[in-house]
């Protein structure tokens, strides 16, 4: 995860810990949407894994359904 972070960084200015912030924000801004879809989809993602371990469940759903 660390070289797709620097190469985010890279693309838009900001460091590499910036868009680790701000990626645990949009994850804990998603988790908060009371829709039943959404709902469903966060009861799939193992809240006990490390983060770099639920971003991949995350991108892993989202492909599912893309």
């Amino acid at each position: 995860m660390k070289s797709i972070y620097e190469k985010i960084a890279a693309n838009h200015s900001v460091s590499p810990e910036e868009v680790e912030r701000e990626i645990l924000f949009a994850i804990t801004q998603a988790r908060k949407n009371p829709s039943p879809t959404a709902k469903a989809f966060w009861e799939r993602i193992d809240e006990d894994a490390d983060i770099e371990d639920i971003i991949r469940q995350i991108v892993a759903r989202i492909a599912l359904v893309v």
